[in-house]
């Protein structure tokens, strides 16, 4: 649930954090763009489930987000230049209402839909993609292959020629 996490940081960076600040550092590209690029091409490519469950991670780390934000601000806690927040519009010194309804809001609405997109990408690409489910690529293979009953595929997919599994010796070894 790496990426669905990723996503959110880097949308709520540039929709809430980012209009508020005068400057931007030379990383934050890096930290809050290339970083959600590089993981959804490594989500695409590398064959990664998410499943529907994982969204209670994502939630779970959002709760906890917002309890640290509460602490962090009960405790005193300050920004880089000294206010009582870690960002402007999670503000509980001086509006604890706005704070709830755009935390509230983050958990229940864009949560959801962000790993909802990541989870019909994954659904897409497990029923249309190169990553289908193991009978399909089996049969598509053998069908190519002309593989028989001297072939099987072992446990991790890989194509296995029986005439050397049944030349093995009690160690193991050919």
């Amino acid at each position: 649930a790496a990426l669905p996490g990723s996503l959110f940081i880097c949308i709520m960076y540039w929709l809430l954090v980012y209009p508020d600040q005068d400057t931007i550092r030379e990383d934050v590209p890096f930290v809050h763009g290339v970083n959600v690029i590089l993981q959804a091409a490594d989500f695409l490519v590398s064959g990664q489930r998410l499943y529907a469950t994982q969204v209670l991670d994502f939630l779970l780390f959002g709760v906890a987000y917002a309890a640290f934000t509460l602490i962090y601000w009960g405790a005193d806690g300050t920004d880089h230049f000294g206010r009582p927040r870690i960002y402007g519009n999670i503000n509980w010194e001086e509006e604890p209402g706005s704070a709830a309804v755009l935390i509230i809001l983050m958990l229940l609405i864009a949560v959801p839909f962000l790993f909802g997109i990541c989870y019909a990408a994954t659904w897409a690409r497990r029923n249309y993609g190169p990553y289908r489910g193991r009978k399909e690529a089996k049969a598509e293979i053998e069908k190519v292959s002309g593989a028989s009953e001297k072939s099987q595929f072992s446990e991790a997919g890989a194509w296995v020629d029986q005439s050397r599994v049944s030349n093995t010796t009690s160690n193991g070894s050919f």
